[in-house]
């Protein structure tokens, strides 16, 4: 998540929308989201500290509030966006044809405020990919990165965008289990 340029000296709040994206493979058998709906919405939108919001709110002495936005969710399950080529395809180096795919597929409604920075760009995206990766060289490794308005979102660019997996998310260091 990236907060505007510009330092904010005042007591206003600036809030940001961060989209949650969940994503699989052509070679995946099934959804790595069944029966995980209820926690990825509390580890994002809950009241424990371990929620991003909660904590974004905390460290910013609740000067920022993190909108986070769920556009797989129907309420019951989160369907997984399953892409058109297979995981080994993707981890070599083809990852800004990846973010395309998935964001020219995933239907975000027009609804949601994805720039409330009012920078002309999506404030942020988080993909969250089925398995987990073995190292840093691999495309799947947790990091940040910046698609360069390469791709848009209901007319915003697409700039800053963060990768997780789904073994970092639900069995490492930011879910706190270990």
């Amino acid at each position: 998540i990236r907060a505007n340029a510009t330092e904010n000296n005042s007591n206003e709040v600036q809030e940001l929308a961060n989209i949650i994206l969940f994503v699989d493979f052509a070679d995946s058998t099934d959804n790595f989201m069944d029966n995980r709906r209820d926690e990825i919405i509390e580890m994002y939108n809950g009241t424990s500290i371990k929620s991003l919001s909660k904590y974004i709110s905390i460290i910013s002495n609740g000067k920022m509030l993190v909108n986070n936005y769920f556009p797989q969710d129907n309420g019951n399950t989160i369907e997984t966006y399953r892409l058109s080529k297979e995981r080994s395809y993707y981890n070599k180096l083809n990852e800004y044809e990846m973010i395309k795919e998935i964001v020219n597929n995933v239907s975000i409604s027009s609804n949601i405020n994805l720039d409330m920075n009012n920078d002309g760009e999506v404030d942020n995206i988080t993909f969250i990919f089925a398995g987990s990766s073995a190292d840093s060289n691999d495309v799947f490794w947790p990091h940040k990165h910046n698609h360069n308005n390469g791709s848009n979102v209901n007319g915003k660019g697409i700039n800053t965008y963060n990768v997780h997996n789904e073994n970092s998310i639900f069995n490492e260091l930011i879910s706190g289990s270990e």
